[in-house]
């Protein structure tokens, strides 16, 4: 029927021009969805006495009204905008405009009907009443902060073997789907800020470029000064300037630079140095630490000597972790979109409690995941570091797990990663789950994908 009206007998047409009555007029193949566009085509039409029928022209289509405007910062996929009228919008990264085709005259209104992964956007004059086209519209998106892990870009785009020196393309069917066979939901992005601070627009964290004690355009003024775990908490100043937390400290990390740690976008730092956390286990606190050679996350005595690199948590937005169980096997966050396997590899029931787990190399572990079928999926892979450490909840160091308690029958374990150790390319990062995290906690060492550990294979990152 195409873009055809079907007339009624409250339309009244006198000297073949059609005057409004009130008429009620249908919805036709979802071409228009509120009347009254179709009022204001009709009353722009010549008609017949008598005609029931009339087949819509390309000007007569064109009336439609559009409501467009601008966005902000959006980095990840699954943006979706609603009118009132039921019109929808999907929005991709990058995208800076957007426009909606053919909305309804009068009342309008623009809602999120689905967030982006691991981003939170808010919208401003998205709703008001108007016969003719709206422009303004804004979207803003930021980041979420460590929640949005999962998202996160390692920047490896190399894939490994299990030997040293073994740096090749991807896909390679001996060692499958890999840290460098995946694409991230968000690449890095850094912004140089006004005022000298840099801006982390993945996470929306504002960082110091220089530790504390150095300052100037390449961090070469001044003098850095240690000091213990107990006296950095201060070093940062007032809030919202702190020290970051674990996971903070994590996405500044460039895991494909075997000398310097630290991102790029920020000026070198003196080798031979720790970085304090915000979290304290007992006597033993959180560091990183990084040389000329390497760069490793230490549990060290809580008196060490160590630097700051200060963080501001401002301009994040405030998301909690959501994981829902599919029912499936399948546990879904869904913050960052990756769907996990629930119990892992030899173990079973509604508890994960029946059975033993499976602890294999790197590489099995690399061919397990890759030839499962779960909750009828065939994309399993094994986790990147930045993935598999996003299940981890620090605050929980107590307690028996880290884990999320929806990950029921997760015993204390070393899990592997599909990251592979840039320094000594016979290792991978791997991640401890259980009770006091980080013993070894997030790791590396030659040789690590020749010792059995178990995995938790991953899907994803999926839009529902």
């Amino acid at each position: 029927m195409g873009n055809t009206i079907q007339l009624k007998h409250t339309v009244t047409v006198i000297s073949y021009t059609l005057f409004f009555q009130g008429c009620v007029l249908p919805k036709i193949d979802d071409s228009f969805l509120k009347y009254d566009l179709y009022y204001r085509i009709l009353k722009s039409s010549s008609l017949n006495p008598g005609q029931e029928t009339h087949e819509l022209n390309n000007s007569e289509v064109a009336l439609g009204r559009t409501i467009s405007g601008s966005i902000d910062g959006l980095l990840s996929i699954g943006l979706r905008l609603r009118n009132t009228d039921g019109k929808e919008v999907s929005l991709n990264p990058g995208q800076t405009n957007f426009s909606i085709q053919n909305a309804q005259l009068g009342i309008y209104g623009i809602s999120i009907q689905r967030q982006p992964l691991a981003q939170r956007c808010l919208l401003t004059n998205a709703s008001g009443d108007s016969q003719g086209n709206v422009t303004n519209v804004t979207v803003s998106c930021s980041g979420i902060g460590e929640i949005g892990m999962g998202a996160w870009d390692t920047r490896v785009s190399q894939c490994y073997t299990n030997t040293i020196n073994s740096a090749g393309a991807c896909s390679n069917i001996a060692f499958p789907v890999q840290d460098g066979d995946i694409s991230p939901t968000m690449a890095r992005s850094f912004t140089l800020r006004g005022d000298g601070n840099i801006k982390d627009n993945v996470t929306g964290l504002i960082w110091r470029p220089c530790i504390v004690g150095l300052s100037g355009a390449n961090c070469v003024s001044g003098a850095a000064t240690p000091s213990n775990f107990a006296t950095a908490q201060g070093k940062c100043g007032a809030l919202p300037w702190r020290v970051p937390s674990i996971k903070e400290l994590m996405s500044i990390i460039d895991f494909t630079n075997p000398t310097y740690g630290i991102d790029s976008n920020f000026p070198d730092h003196p080798g031979g140095f720790l970085l304090w956390s915000n979290r304290a286990f007992s006597s033993l606190a959180p560091a990183i630490s990084i040389s000329s050679s390497a760069m490793n996350f230490l549990n060290v005595s809580n008196t060490t000597l160590g630097h700051v690199q200060c963080v501001n948590d401002a301009e994040v937005a405030t998301v909690s972790a959501n994981f829902t169980d599919l029912g499936t096997g399948i546990i879904r966050d869904e913050v960052s979109g990756l769907e996990w396997e629930k119990c892992v590899d030899g173990l079973s029931g509604a508890n994960c409690n029946l059975g033993v787990r499976n602890a294999q190399l790197w590489q099995n572990r690399l061919a397990y995941c890759e030839n499962l079928t779960l909750g009828g999926f065939t994309d399993w892979r094994m986790p990147d570091i930045y993935e598999l450490t996003s299940l981890v909840d620090f605050t929980r160091s107590a307690l028996a797990t880290t884990l999320d308690p929806i990950f029921v029958g997760s015993p204390y374990e070393i899990y592997h990663s599909s990251t592979t150790w840039v320094n000594d390319h016979s290792g991978n990062w791997t991640n401890s789950v259980g009770n006091f995290p980080f013993l070894p906690g997030v790791s590396v060492a030659s040789n690590d994908k020749n010792i059995s550990n178990p995995t938790r294979c991953v899907r994803g990152p999926v839009v529902r």
